[in-house]
């Protein structure tokens, strides 16, 4: 029983079980056997659901099979420490040992060889009978031993596969997977998943409840070795997202807070000592209107803040889960237009918009160009636009209303960098442990168009980097921020 079989005749089993507790109920072995009778339950539920037990833990099949992998892997790589050379075809010193040795490596390769057929047939009954948490979880585990194992996007030389098992995925179809989360979602979100919600709504005034549920994250066409890379489904427990980006008039309370306090319990326990939190957008007229995005600020200020306020930073899942809600979209409004065909706050949404406006103008005044700065965090539209009643077509806004996620002022999130999402937890993932630079996400008003996108992850490059402190390297501020907050 505990060699984990699953041939085994348990129905005719806990069928003399079952009559022997009837007809004996005195007996001294009574209680002994009601137990066996419910071990053995146990275990016909276990695989009729096709779970395999491995090192006393019941897992499903792929996550098992890799279980399995690991261990016989971990055992020739001992082996071949204990027995220098056992791996060669003439190695003569224990034939015990070679023949235990090479029966190893069959059963790795036959494990290799076997999971990509276990995926095509396993998840189609799991979708069937609405399993996504399950679904997920295969999928995630097979992506993961495919990306590090195979392609080596781990960094650990040690855990890659040889050139014998790697061999069996040369010609594999990398799409497969992309097609196959796509597959779950659709059959997720058919089924009313993507929009869970707390029982009542907390009511928070600027902020918007982001429903939980699985999403897909990252980009579709991202290859390996891009910040986006790869793409995956991640899970998120629904919070609440400001409306708007922090603007400088909410700042200046929290300055004016920690001038009259130096109140240290809302710094980050990493943050320098008596932290300064003065913006550096702040330096700028044109940059430090009331309605405007408090923008030139480092991750510990936002951080601060948002502990000041009772809130907390986004998570970068949290983030790109508000961004683009259930689909895949390009940018917070969806696919289209780009940003050159909307307005929004950069570079070709600010053309866009003064050629909208152009239009409006009387033919004999001047040209409009719209000036490279921040727009008021609740307003669509720069304030020359509003005096001309210019409305966007398309609002530029997420899927819950969210204003700004692209464009105006980049934000900081939780997470610190790492490339990629290859060792990122499934469930309400929050990034590294440590790191060189935060993320920040959704674009500036200085931005190009590709940062505007959902999945666009900024970052420093190094420890002088300014964009640590907010600005870009001619000390134009660019980063602000917006709060979260998690529902009891």
């Amino acid at each position: 029983l505990e060699s984990g079989r699953d041939d085994l005749p348990y129905d005719k089993i806990i069928g003399i079980m079952d009559e022997y507790l009837e007809l004996a109920p005195g007996h001294r072995e009574y209680d002994a056997i009601a137990a066996l009778r419910a071990r053995f339950d146990e275990f016909r539920e276990q695989t009729n659901r096709g779970m395999k037990l491995v090192e006393g833990e019941w897992l499903p099949p792929v996550q098992a099979a890799i279980r399995t992998f690991d261990r016989t892997d971990n055992q020739i790589r001992e082996m071949q420490e204990q027995f220098r050379g056992i791996e060669r075809p003439d190695f003569q010193a224990n034939k015990r040992a070679k023949t235990y040795y090479d029966n190893l490596r069959r059963i790795r390769s036959a494990t290799v060889q076997a999971l990509p057929g276990l995926m095509v047939d396993r998840i189609p009954g799991l979708l069937e009978n609405r399993m996504f948490d399950e679904a997920v979880e295969e999928t995630h585990a097979f992506q993961t031993f495919l990306l590090s194992r195979v392609l080596g996007l781990s960094g650990n030389k040690e855990q890659t596969l040889n050139a014998e098992d790697a061999a069996n995925f040369e010609e594999m179809d990398l799409q497969f997977i992309a097609r196959l989360q796509k597959r779950i979602m659709d059959a997720y979100l058919a089924d009313g998943g993507g929009m869970v919600l707390p029982d009542a709504d907390p009511g928070i005034e600027g902020m918007t409840v982001i429903p939980g549920g699985y999403f897909l994250r990252g980009h579709a066409d991202a290859q390996p070795g891009d910040d986006a890379f790869p793409m995956v489904i991640t899970y998120v427990d629904p919070f609440l997202m400001d409306l708007h980006e922090v603007s400088n008039a909410e700042y200046r309370e929290f300055m004016q807070y920690m001038t009259e306090t130096s109140d240290s319990t809302v710094e980050h326990p990493d943050a320098p000592p008596l932290k300064d939190h003065t913006p550096e957008g702040w330096n700028f007229d044109e940059l430090k209107g009331d309605d405007q995005p408090v923008v030139g600020i480092d991750w510990y200020d936002a951080y601060a803040y948002a502990a000041w306020a009772g809130k907390r930073l986004p998570t970068e899942a949290e983030w790109e889960r508000a961004a683009r809600g259930n689909d895949l979209r390009s940018y917070p409004w969806g696919d289209t237009p780009e940003p050159g065909g909307l307005i929004v706050n950069n570079a070709a949404g600010r053309n866009f918009t003064a050629g909208k406006m152009n239009r409006l103008k009387p033919a004999d005044s001047a040209p409009v160009n719209l000036p490279s700065l921040t727009w008021p965090v609740a307003s669509l539209v720069p304030p020359a636009a509003v005096m001309m009643m210019v409305t966007p077509e398309t609002q530029a806004v997420s899927p819950r209303g969210v204003l700004h996620m692209a464009g105006n002022a980049a934000e900081w999130v939780h997470d610190w960098f790492a490339p990629g999402y290859l060792d990122r937890s499934v469930k309400n993932p929050d990034g590294p442990d440590a790191g060189a630079s935060h993320v920040f996400r959704g674009g500036h008003y200085l931005s190009a168009d590709n940062e505007l996108t959902t999945f666009y992850r900024g970052h420093a490059t190094g420890a002088n980097d300014p964009i640590l402190e907010g600005v870009d390297s001619s000390k134009r501020p660019l980063i602000g921020f917006r709060c979260a907050k998690s529902i009891e």
